[in-house]
């Protein structure tokens, strides 16, 4: 199974946003995976720790903190399919997908509208012979 989160307020309503290493960060950190432009979100705001069958989100002591449908995060809690996370202005429904089935690329052009910057997957450098 895959996780990923789908944008629930904005422009970009709809948008499905794949969780594609486990502990992937949001915060506006360059290390973050996910980096939204708002100021109510912290530097390493929250993580999401996915694995084959199970995924949880984990506040990492951010200042306006990290909601689950509408209840404060305290430490590390599971997260459920259809679960709304809400991080500052911006709120994500947690979706689960069949590892058979395609996932929608990540957010592609105008992430600025909504302040959403995903970053890519690090590539191997080829190697010269």
């Amino acid at each position: 199974m895959k996780w990923t989160l789908m944008v629930d307020r904005g422009v970009h309503k709809g948008e499905i946003i794949p969780i594609q290493k486990s502990s992937f960060l949001i915060g506006r950190n360059a290390e973050c995976q996910l980096r939204p432009a708002n100021p109510h979100v912290s530097h390493r705001h929250c993580e999401l720790l996915a694995d084959q069958d199970k995924i949880s989100l984990r506040d990492c002591t951010s200042t306006n903190g990290t909601f689950i449908n509408s209840q404060r995060v305290e430490g590390q809690v599971e997260l459920h399919e259809g679960d709304r996370i809400t991080i500052g202005s911006l709120a994500f429904v947690v979706c689960q997908k069949d590892a058979r089935a395609p996932i929608p690329p990540p957010l592609g052009r105008g992430e600025e509208d909504v302040g959403l910057k995903p970053i890519e997957e690090e590539q191997p450098e080829p190697v010269s012979a």
